[in-house]
């Protein structure tokens, strides 16, 4: 088979070309690597004898967002009639228009579970720090350059734009209260976890090793956890047995109210859809109880950001651990300036583990529609 004669795969973005699945997956396929400029330049160049018989199109983390993301009949519309399947390396996939995809008869597949672990690893962090306040203490640290000082400059009684009040004397603050907010252990406190997918149960394991006292969750439709689920979800791999422990602390909540009510520490572990945008608004932060936290590595369409904010200066919400945001890639100013927030860059994900296991993932997905004549492993 020569070069002209694989099947063509558009590749948008930076891959690592040297692994061994990369290399594989280049034997079987002309890789057509292309640079996005605008949206109507790609839709032109569709057209073009270099892509109009592609028959998969693999982008990487950023896809699509730099034109307007995958969505609107006027690139939908445009896609080649040779085209097979679109793989996502990511788990969300709401900056692509999959049910127009569907109607297209292209193959649209995600990559799920894969960086459960990574996420959640990320998840304990975020929570771990909203609960400790290390983005209010490293900033302090790193401005006055001397431990003494960084604590005792958050002993005041009183925050003001997101962070503690300016201290007229520089007494001593052993670092249970910050601004007058009481500095907390996450053990013994109640978890809700808005979303017990892959993700939301590798959460569920390590808030459960720090000693929550309760993990509630709600899953949309699936229901509660079947007891065989518990056992599947909840296995330990080096004994093969499942965490007998953890049974008592799972409590499913019927409605996003229900959890809300019963969580000191709310995790958002959602997909971005219709039902599931601003779900964390003005009207649902007031079934928290007071004091507290909110950790999001969902979505960022999950939170009304202002309305989070609002809750942020009144207290009712004493902290919050963020890794994705409303309107990413920008963030707020007024979110930003906060030392009540931690905030990473959606990187929930970001190891080099991840990226060889989904991009291994995607060319397998491919290489069965393609090549296999399949449905691929995991379509949407």
């Amino acid at each position: 088979m020569t070069i002209s004669d694989k099947p063509k795969v558009l590749m948008v973005g930076e891959f690592e070309e040297d692994c061994a699945d990369y290399q594989a997956f280049a034997s079987h396929f002309d890789l057509i690597h292309y640079t996005l400029t605008t949206r109507e330049q790609f839709i032109k160049d569709l057209q073009t004898p270099l892509l109009n018989d592609i028959q998969a199109i693999f982008p990487m983390w950023f896809g699509f967002n730099e034109i307007g993301m995958l969505h609107g009949a006027d690139i939908i519309d445009a896609l080649p009639k040779s085209l097979k399947i679109i793989v996502c390396i990511s788990v969300g996939y709401d900056h692509y228009d999959s049910q127009a995809l569907k109607e297209r008869g292209i193959i649209f597949c995600n990559t799920p579970s894969i960086a459960a672990d990574q996420v959640a690893d990320m998840a304990l962090f975020l929570t771990i720090s909203s609960y400790r306040y290390t983005t209010l203490y490293q900033t302090r640290l790193r401005e006055l350059g001397n431990s003494f000082n960084a604590r005792s400059s958050t002993g005041s009684n009183s925050w003001k734009n997101g962070a503690p009040t300016a201290l007229e004397s520089s007494q001593f603050n052993f670092g249970e209260r910050v601004g007058g907010r009481i500095v907390l252990s996450p053990r013994g406190k109640r978890v809700g976890i808005a979303g017990l997918g892959a993700i939301g149960k590798a959460i569920a394991k390590r808030l459960d090793t720090i000693g929550m006292s309760e993990i509630n969750y709600m899953r949309g439709r699936s229901g509660a956890l079947s007891e065989a689920e518990i056992k599947t979800s909840f296995l330990d791999a080096s004994s093969g047995y499942y965490n007998e422990l953890i049974l008592p602390k799972l409590k499913y909540r019927e409605s996003f109210k229900e959890l809300c009510e019963n969580s000191d520490l709310l995790i958002l572990a959602l997909p971005a859809t219709p039902e599931t945008k601003g779900i964390l608004n003005k009207e649902s932060i007031k079934y928290l109880p007071p004091g507290a936290k909110v950790v999001n590595i969902g979505r960022g369409a999950l939170i009304d950001t202002r309305a989070l904010v609002d809750a942020l200066d009144s207290g009712h919400i004493s902290s919050a651990g963020l890794d994705v945001f409303e309107n990413e890639p920008d963030v707020e100013d007024y979110l930003v300036n906060r030392l009540d927030v931690t905030l990473t860059p959606h990187i929930g994900s970001s190891t080099m583990e991840t990226l060889l296991d989904s991009m291994a993932h995607c060319f397998n997905n491919i290489e069965d529609v393609v090549l296999r004549g399949g449905k691929g492993t995991k379509p949407v």
